[in-house]
């Protein structure tokens, strides 16, 4: 589910790799994985979200896990994950793509990748699906997970 996820995303942009947020996409993959086990009755996204809560609100209490913010390209991601060997950023990501989901729908997140297929401007295609800067929605990540 996760890579098949990641191949969809790359066809969608018009096969090129694009400029699309990082964790929206590993976010966005992790969320199709677990829901394609939910589909086949492997368990319900319900327990793994529940999971990666617990881990990115451990790894946030010790400031362990970069924010969203450093996480925006594929260098970005490859270095914060080296710097911070044991951090959930996979779990960070997922749960920022499934508030989004929660909020907007899945098929929004869909049409942001189908964007960059036409322009590679980050923030434009992000304000356009999602109707905030990427830096709104990143604040408004951290206070939902201050609030869990």
């Amino acid at each position: 589910g996760h890579e098949l996820t990641h191949s969809a995303q790359y066809s969608l942009s018009g096969g090129r790799r694009g400029s699309s947020e990082q964790w929206l996409r590993e976010g966005f993959a992790e969320w199709v994985a677990w829901r394609v086990a939910e589909s086949l009755q492997m368990g319900t996204v319900a327990r793994p979200r529940h999971r990666a809560a617990a881990r990115v609100l451990a790894a946030t209490r010790t400031h362990s896990l970069p924010p969203l913010a450093e996480l925006r390209s594929g260098h970005d991601l490859l270095a914060q994950l080296a710097r911070h060997r044991q951090a959930p950023i996979y779990d960070q990501a997922f749960l920022a793509a499934d508030l989004l989901i929660a909020e907007h729908g899945a098929a929004r997140v869909v049409e942001y990748f189908r964007l960059f297929a036409e322009d590679d401007d980050r923030e434009a295609n992000f304000r356009r699906v999602f109707g905030e800067s990427h830096a709104a929605c990143v604040e408004r990540f951290a206070r939902h997970l201050a609030a869990l």
